[in-house]
């Protein structure tokens, strides 16, 4: 069978019209209603990513605080630090400004060669001098450090026998090469006379006796600020003696 629709033409226009319109109505209020629904999901979103900074930002001042108590706490610590190593740079630059007589003394035997003997070592520091004189068997004397002026120049002054004349002339060329040396000079070398008592190197007479002074680099300056010894105290020590034997096998 065939369908016939048996309502008039005029009527049936006017209900396509309001159906349309109908259905066009629902899709506008749809989609203002996902509208909705998006803007509710994005603010609840929002809202949570909001909620979890603060939360974060109130962890990480919670953690600073923290951190500033305890660098607080460290900071005596710190002060202590400093200062130790303000300390151990004032006495490193205290012990640079003394002069070193036990290494001296050390690098005076390592030097001196064979078929010479020291009888006698006078050490000093500037104007200020002391000696002491020790028998060539005797053992060496305990070394001095002091603490000087600025530029003042210690100096060796040493008297000994030597084999030859050759072999003090090596001698002044071996102190030469002490660490921290100026100069060496030689202040006389005398041979024995021919027939003499003295002439004798086997029945431990001097055939040659010598005498010369080692001359060293003036001592650098005291760090500013470090506590120096007071002049009546220091009155003993600006000149530091040294007296020692040095004997080579000849």
């Amino acid at each position: 069978m065939r369908a016939v629709n048996l309502i008039p033409a005029e009527q049936r226009e006017r209900r396509t019209g309001f159906a349309n319109r109908s259905h066009g109505a629902a899709q506008v209020l749809l989609g203002i209603l996902a509208g909705v629904a998006v803007l509710a999901f994005l603010y609840g979103s929002a809202s949570r990513q909001i909620a979890g900074k603060q939360s974060e930002a109130s962890r990480v001042a919670a953690e600073a605080q923290s951190t500033q108590s305890r660098a607080a706490g460290l900071a005596p610590y710190k002060s202590f630090a400093a200062m130790r190593e303000s300390r151990e740079s004032t006495v490193k630059e205290l012990v640079d400004s003394r002069f070193d007589w036990s290494h001296a003394l050390s690098e005076l035997g390592r030097v001196l060669p064979a078929g010479t003997s020291i009888s006698s070592l006078t050490g000093s520091i500037g104007a200020v001098k002391s000696e002491a004189r020790v028998s060539s068997n005797a053992p060496a004397a305990p070394t001095v450090a002091s603490a000087t002026p600025a530029g003042s120049v210690p100096s060796f002054v040493l008297a000994g026998c030597a084999t030859s004349q050759a072999v003090v002339a090596r001698t002044v060329t071996q102190l030469e090469l002490i660490d921290g040396v100026a100069s060496v000079t030689l202040a006389n070398s005398v041979k024995a006379a021919a027939g003499s008592s003295g002439g004798s190197s086997t029945s431990g007479a001097c055939p040659v006796s010598f005498s010369m002074t080692v001359t060293f680099q003036p001592l650098p300056a005291t760090p500013t600020g470090s506590s120096v010894p007071s002049a009546s105290s220091a009155s003993t020590t600006d000149a530091g003696t040294a007296a020692a034997s040095v004997r080579s096998a000849g």
